[in-house]
């Protein structure tokens, strides 16, 4: 998974970006987030949603925590009965917001945060 700035500052296009799409190369999961189609093909819904958690906190340029089902993913545990249409996250903002797929609360004091895959995400029995 990339984000869309990352992919630039390597040298990549945006022209290109929309080409991988285009051709099938890349899956653009939302605005700026992307999977190497091959990945995406490959995985279950459960791995295709955590994918989809991975590169939406990437394309963010805040550090948001990974929150509820979201945070879940990140440790790779099973979902059941979820939204995997909706990306859960916790940020600097002063009330929730839902828009395409993305839901950013308000940032609370946490009693800890862990680290996966190089992502904040709340501790399991914190996200359960």
């Amino acid at each position: 998974m990339a984000a869309a700035d990352q992919l630039v500052r390597l040298g990549v296009a945006t022209a290109d970006l929309r080409r991988a799409v285009d051709t099938g190369r890349l899956v653009r999961v939302r605005r700026g987030a992307y999977v190497a189609s091959e990945v995406w093909q490959h995985a279950d819904p459960d791995t295709r949603y955590r994918l989809t958690v991975e590169a939406v906190m990437r394309s963010r340029h805040t550090p948001d925590v990974a929150t509820h089902h979201s945070a879940l993913a990140l440790h790779g545990l099973p979902l059941w009965h979820v939204d995997r249409e909706l990306v859960m996250l916790t940020g600097d903002v002063q009330e929730s917001t839902t828009t395409g797929g993305l839901r950013v609360t308000p940032l609370r004091a946490l009693a800890g945060i862990d680290e996966v895959r190089g992502l904040p995400t709340l501790p399991v029995a914190d996200a359960v």
